[in-house]
């Protein structure tokens, strides 16, 4: 995942709140990394609704484009 990729906001239902239902998709617009590891640990998404968060990789999935 990088800066630019549309994204989806998933997790489980068991985690999943009413003001996550509204995230659809968006865009990736930064990255956030670890300075012990050097990797991508998280990434800050601009919403389809116009809000922006900053989520673990964990929760984002790539947007099927084919659809």
């Amino acid at each position: 995942m990088k800066v630019g990729d549309l994204v989806k906001f998933c997790c489980p239902d068991v985690f999943m709140e009413k003001k996550f239902e509204s995230r659809g998709v968006g865009i990736v617009i930064e990255h956030r990394i670890d300075n012990h590891t050097n990797c991508t640990i998280a990434f800050e998404v601009q919403w389809s609704g116009g809000e922006s968060s900053w989520e673990h990789k964990s929760y984002l999935e790539l947007a099927d484009e084919s659809r």
